[in-house]
């Protein structure tokens, strides 16, 4: 550092300090008590409930308030992988699917599927390899009866 830097923070410096001070000392003769209205807080309650999650019959099911949400089902080999994921709505019927299937040369499916309440297709996007058109549907498993977590 130079000379001029040094003398210029020496100066400087105390100047600052003694600034702040006065401010402050200022800041505190000014002081004004103000009421204010009090405030009524009520507790927030959730508004949904917790997910529940196990495995039934080779599917794994995530449940809320008794109703099956998805469904997770698959196989695993060494060079293949198959996984599906089935969502449904609150009453409880399909309303998406989703199909990831690798082989050991790549990715064969990797679609989504989105169902209306009567369950008709939708909309449907993703990549299929050629000469795999089998519609989603058919990668479903049934629901068992009364499945709760």
């Amino acid at each position: 550092m130079t000379h001029f830097k040094v003398l210029f923070l020496l100066v400087c410096l105390p100047l600052a300090s003694a600034a702040v001070v006065k401010k402050s000392a200022v800041q505190q003769r000014k002081f004004v008590s103000v009421s204010a209205p009090a405030i009524r807080v009520t507790p927030v309650r959730p508004t949904t409930t917790a997910f529940k999650s196990c495995t039934v019959g080779g599917l794994r099911l995530v449940t809320q308030v008794g109703a099956v949400r998805s469904a997770t089902h698959g196989i695993s080999y060494p060079d293949n992988r198959l996984r599906v994921v089935q969502t449904y709505d609150r009453a409880g019927r399909l309303s998406s699917i989703s199909v990831n299937w690798s082989g050991f040369a790549g990715q064969i499916v990797n679609a989504r599927a989105s169902y209306n309440p009567s369950g008709r297709l939708i909309k449907e996007t993703g990549y299929r390899h050629k000469g795999f058109p089998t519609p989603l549907k058919s990668y479903l498993k049934q629901l068992p009866k009364g499945a709760k977590c």
